[in-house]
């Protein structure tokens, strides 16, 4: 196992190359919905607990990668639903709605139309007592300005926004997308969703893709 710690002002991120992940026995479930077209678990609600369940499930595309990520930060265990397309975000997020004890829900999407869903989602099941957020990441390097209208757009207390975003293992910049699991599962980890994660750290990542100074 290598392991490598940076430290930025307020942010200490630990990326772990092991594979070998499993969740955390008594840690809370995170929802999540992505595509991953083409495999038997399509349109069904899996629960996993382990990187290798992932893998045989979904193979080992970015909805694999993103359970990696939710779980090494300390979730419980993922219900993951993987959709065809895009298009079936909103239908995915309908089915995660019916599931109890799911205090957080990320998805695989960027784009404002789908977080707008899912903001609809958290706040109908939280209205019928199964209470949750929503973790949502931002676009490829986006500016300040567009992340600032981003979450005015979104306007609510049960949708974090994630920003910047990751890199992969070639230093490539990455949408927003893995830092948001990242979060989420850091979030499922904690035994009060209301505790602050400032300077949590956050594993499992090659690191951020930016830093802001404006």
């Amino acid at each position: 196992m290598k392991m490598t710690v940076h430290e930025r002002p307020g942010v200490y991120s630990s990326y772990n190359s092991s594979t070998v992940v499993n969740g955390g026995g008594g840690r809370k479930a995170v929802g999540l919905v992505g595509v991953c077209a083409g495999v038997e678990a399509v349109g069904k609600v899996q629960t996993v607990t382990s990187f290798e369940e992932a893998s045989a499930l979904f193979g080992s595309g970015e909805l694999t990668e993103l359970i990696r990520i939710i779980l090494r930060n300390g979730a419980g265990s993922v219900a993951a639903l993987a959709i065809e397309n895009e298009d079936g975000y909103t239908a995915g997020f309908e089915t995660l709605e019916k599931l109890e004890n799911l205090p957080v829900i990320v998805c695989g999407s960027t784009k404002a139309e789908v977080h707008t869903a899912l903001r609809t989602s958290v706040e109908s099941a939280s209205a019928l007592r199964r209470e949750r957020i929503a973790v949502v990441g931002g676009g490829r390097n986006e500016a300040v300005a567009a992340l600032a209208a981003r979450a005015k757009a979104l306007n609510s207390e049960r949708m974090v926004l994630a920003a910047p975003g990751a890199v992969d293992d070639k230093g490539t910049a990455l949408d927003g997308v893995r830092l948001a699991a990242a979060i989420a599962g850091a979030i499922a980890a904690e035994s009060d969703p209301a505790l602050p994660l400032s300077g949590a750290a956050l594993f499992g990542l090659y690191g951020v893709s930016a830093n802001y100074n404006d």
